[in-house]
């Protein structure tokens, strides 16, 4: 059973830890398993009337609205046949957090857990699908977790822009030069954004999109589908797993 949480009498630090209890998965129409807020669980958490998880899903769509993304409301908002919100994925808690001085409500420190829980959630699944990039620069911005600091400070180093690496120490590297992406989890690395400072560190062109000019695609387990179909229909070599642990002698 749950622990109740009282939020009149909780220290932020005991909310915070009661919320992650809370949190279940859900299953979305691409396969991908997402964790989520029952409504109950919302009006609990937040202290909330019930009419102010509506309102505010309403601010926040206006908000998604304001920088032509949609995407975060309608895959992340979820509503009964009433229209009223049912439950909410922590990718949308965490905007619906960025939108609570709508009711005058301060609570940073809830923007910044479930940026946190957003953020990692997105390295389970395909990290640099296009689609997401504004989703996850946001969340970086506002999270304070491990996964933030590597991914801003990957943000920096290597971008699709800014190309390949200069001056490098082996330059007869096979990757020198060479366009590559990621896909899928990879057992021993919890974050991306170790690989991909491996591969910059030799000289590699890290992008995040397939197309025809890459010359390898890295893929880990659980490889996202629409990847694994580009790299089929451009014939573009494969590096598994193994292989690439094999490049980079890890252990």
């Amino acid at each position: 059973m749950r622990k109740q949480i009282h939020p009149n009498i909780m220290d932020d630090h005991e909310r915070i830890k009661v919320i992650k209890e809370f949190v279940y998965d859900i299953e979305l129409n691409n396969g991908n398993k997402i964790p989520c807020l029952k409504r109950s669980d919302i009006l609990t958490v937040f202290n909330f009337k019930d009419a102010d998880i509506d309102y505010i899903a309403r601010h926040t769509k206006s908000f998604c609205k304001s920088f032509s993304n949609m995407t975060i409301y309608n895959n992340h908002f979820f509503f009964d046949s009433g229209n009223k919100v049912e439950s909410i994925t922590i990718v949308g808690v965490s905007f619906f957090c960025k939108n609570l001085n709508s009711l005058h409500v301060n609570l940073p420190q809830y923007e910044e857990v479930f940026a946190d829980l957003a953020l990692d959630w997105f390295y389970k699944v395909d990290f640099y699908e296009k689609h997401s990039t504004t989703v996850r620069n946001s969340l970086a911005d506002r999270a304070t977790n491990d996964t933030a600091s590597e991914y801003k400070i990957t943000r920096k180093m290597v971008t699709d822009q800014n190309g390949p690496k200069e001056n490098i120490e082996d330059q007869n590297h096979f990757l020198d030069r060479k366009i590559v992406v990621t896909t899928g989890t990879f057992e021993k690395f919890t974050s991306r954004n170790k690989i991909i400072k491996l591969l910059y560190e030799c000289g590699a062109d890290v992008n995040s999109v397939i197309t025809k000019k890459t010359h390898f695609v890295i893929v880990g387990k659980n490889a996202g589908p629409k990847k694994l179909e580009t790299i089929a229909l451009h014939n573009i070599p494969v590096i598994t797993e193994e292989e690439f642990y094999q490049i980079f002698n890890v252990k």
